[in-house]
């Protein structure tokens, strides 16, 4: 028990970084898809809002696959693109909701999807930097003029030092043991932007036309 426990636990911790690293992508992919619809107005819109949009929908159904690894799957709720004309693609694109909520997502997922992906792997990376870097170069960190604090204990001696640890390990811990519980209320928070409105069958993502 205790070791699916921790299997689980470094698992969603190791699915944290990752989903991370999707909120970095999803900063640039979300600035450079509200500069290209901007030009929805133009005539050179009708040449790049299917393919933004396209971009958009690809990066989404990445975070919609990665919700389903700890949550219900995300069904993909597009509707059909027609494969006419340009001008037909963009009316479509531009008349489906579930388009505009992925630009939604985009702007807000790397500040709340991003915080709660981090937060279990800061606990275990500031708990790992304690056990490791704490008790063995406190005296160079001090000589340094760095920062002598760990969490609540001021570190200042090898028997301070040795005080931090029990602090590190139960952070440590709790970055493990609370993973699985924060990656599954961000794959709910994916669903409640991502998922469908209405219940609908799970689909290919549909491809649109450059």
């Amino acid at each position: 028990m205790a070791k699916n426990t921790v299997r689980n636990g470094l698992r969603a911790t190791t699915d944290g970084m990752v989903l991370f690293g999707l909120s970095v992508v999803e900063t640039f992919v979300g600035a450079m898809a509200l500069t290209l619809v901007s030009l929805s107005i133009t005539v050179l819109g009708l040449f790049v809002i299917a393919p933004t949009f396209a971009i958009a929908a690809g990066v989404a159904n990445v975070a919609r696959r990665r919700a389903g690894r700890h949550g219900d799957p995300i069904a993909v709720p597009y509707r059909p693109v027609p494969s006419g004309s340009r001008l037909d693609a963009a009316r479509t694109v531009l008349c489906d909701p579930a388009r505009w909520r992925d630009l939604l997502w985009l702007v807000v997922d790397p500040i709340v999807g991003a915080f709660l992906a981090l937060l279990p792997v800061s606990l275990v990376l500031y708990g790992v930097y304690g056990l490791v870097v704490e008790p063995f170069v406190w005296h160079w960190i001090n000589g340094a003029g760095g920062n002598d604090w760990y969490t609540f204990v001021h570190v200042r001696s090898a028997g301070t030092a040795l005080v931090a640890l029990p602090v590190a390990a139960t952070l440590l811990v709790l970055g493990v043991c609370t993973a699985p519980a924060v990656l599954r209320l961000h794959a709910r928070w994916t669903h409640a932007l991502l998922g469908p409105r209405r219940p609908v069958a799970l689909v290919r993502p549909v491809s649109l036309p450059a």
